[in-house]
């Protein structure tokens, strides 16, 4: 099921503006192509968003904001992996965990900024922009990168370690 006929300037506007960045956003127009190929990814629907539009209403500086809208699938959801529970799982992740867990690093977490994340949406920061690039699931990935993925999951490990030494009720929680 194509999930992008929801994804339309009003919704934009109306998500945007609830992030101090964007509170007087004028969104007049969204484009929208399919972030990555059918089958790539088992939790969700993901969608590259182009959000074109004005900082505020008397604006005439035009802005134009790319984002990963992330819905999950509908009707034809892969039962087996349990996608509807693995997405409210990372929408609880952006909303709840990961900032408690931000709560006790002194850097920030190697992750996107969040927008906005429930159990019918999730929308992110466009990493790609910053240089971010996925590699094919074709291709394996260097000894150098996997010694980046593991320093950086690292930092999360270190992250709820702290925290269960600090608030163990926090862990039980989730």
């Amino acid at each position: 099921m194509d999930n992008n006929n929801d994804v339309n300037a009003m919704f934009m506007q109306n998500m945007l503006r609830k992030n101090k960045e964007y509170d007087t956003i004028i969104v007049k127009g969204v484009r929208v192509v399919h972030a990555c190929e059918k089958g790539e990814n088992f939790t969700s629907v993901v969608l590259r968003v182009y959000v074109e539009g004005y900082k505020t209403m008397n604006s005439n500086v035009e802005i134009s904001i790319p984002l990963i809208v992330k819905r999950p699938f509908q009707s034809d959801a892969p039962v087996m992996f349990h996608s509807e529970d693995m997405f409210n799982n990372e929408a609880i992740a952006y909303n709840q965990i990961l900032p408690t867990l931000q709560q006790y690093l002194k850097s920030p977490l190697p992750t996107p900024v969040c927008l906005h994340a429930d159990k019918s949406w999730i929308v992110l920061e466009d990493l790609n922009i910053s240089g971010y690039r996925m590699n094919s699931n074709q291709i394996c990935m260097t000894i150098d990168q996997c010694s980046v993925v593991l320093r950086e999951l690292a930092v999360f490990h270190s992250a709820t370690v702290i925290l269960k030494t600090k608030d163990p009720r926090q862990i039980k929680i989730w």
